[in-house]
This record gives structure tokens, sequence and C-alpha cells, in this order.
């Protein structure tokens, strides 16, 4: 379910499942949340097609929703909700302790995915891996914790993208703000 409040002239909507949001624990730290997460970036993704909502930038924050520029970029890619849509990957260093068995990989070919796009379909889906797979299908990546492992660090440096590293508390929003000025730039040279 959707649920719609309106709360000083802005509108939040809240989406709902017994299923997957039942119980009084965000995290389970196993193969439930990888599913839980891959089923609210869908749901949230296709909300926004249903309630007529083009977005210039989404801003993913965290592995939490890895999974969302993948399917912007590959599953939605052809929707005109999403056609010129640019994503940002916030990147944050708290990942999970159990890694997601391979054959979940399975579970996240929808149309437009392929097995090719995924480079973890014969290895466990660890942390990094995740990572990783969001920034190659974003358009700027945002290192939001002090320290980033050594790996995605490098793979970001690497993907060819807008970068910005971490920023103080105390002026992190003008610095978001400018890099998504510099991610719109970049899409339209």
């Amino acid at each position: 379910g959707v649920f719609q409040m309106m709360l000083d002239g802005v509108t939040f909507y809240f989406i709902d499942n017994e299923y997957y949001f039942s119980g009084d624990r965000i995290y389970e730290d196993g193969l439930w949340d990888l599913e839980k997460f891959a089923y609210f970036s869908k749901a949230a993704l296709t909300m926004l097609c249903v309630i007529d909502f083009r977005p210039d930038i989404i801003h993913c924050h965290g592995w939490m929703t890895a999974l969302a520029p993948l399917y912007i970029k590959k599953a939605y890619a052809e929707d005109p909700c999403f056609r010129d849509t640019k994503v940002i990957y916030s990147s944050y260093n708290n990942g999970f302790n159990t890694p997601f068995p391979a054959s979940f990989s399975d579970k996240l070919l929808l149309e437009g995915i392929r097995k090719e796009d995924l480079t973890f379909t014969d290895k466990p889906i660890d942390f990094s891996e995740l990572t990783k797979l969001a920034i190659r299908f974003s358009d700027g990546v945002i290192q939001a914790s002090e320290t980033m492992q050594p790996d995605i660090l490098e793979y970001t440096k690497n993907a060819d993208i807008p970068f910005l590293p971490y920023q103080d508390p105390e002026n992190y929003i003008d610095a978001y703000n400018e890099f998504y000025d510099v991610v719109w730039e970049n899409a339209h040279k």
C-alpha cells in the first residue's frame, strides 16, 4: 500500500508491505534484507511513474538502495519517467556481515537486466560487490562516510564519473548542491 501525507506544503509517500515491513527490526543482516530492499526500490520507482513524477536526479543512500541504480538504468531505461534521470549514489562505510548467496542474482533479472550486467552471478554478494554494482550504474558518487573501503574507493575513482569526497557536516549541503549541478551538466555534454 501507499500512504500519502502532506506536512508544511511537502508531500510524503510511505510504502507499506506487511510481508516485508512488519516487525520491529529494520535490518536482519541476511538475505531477507536484500530481498526487502530490492522490493522497496522497485516499489518506490514504480510509484513515481504512477504519480507521474519524473525526477531529474535520484540520490540513493547506502547499500539498502544499491539496486536502484541498476533498475533505473536497465529495467526502467526506456520508461519516460526515468529516461533522462541521473543517479547519484552515496557510499557509506556501514556494510553488512553476512554475504548474500550468488543465487540471489537470479531474482534481479528483470526485463532489461541481463546476467552480464551483474558482476557477482557466480559468487556470494558481499558489501563491496553490491556497492560496486550501484557505482557502475550511477552518474556520480558521493563518499558519505569519512572512510571508504580501499577497493570501493579505487573502483569509484576509476569509474570515470564525477566523485565528491567526504564533506564536513558544516558544508556538505552546499557541496552536494554543487555536485548535483556537476552531475547534471556532465550528463548533458
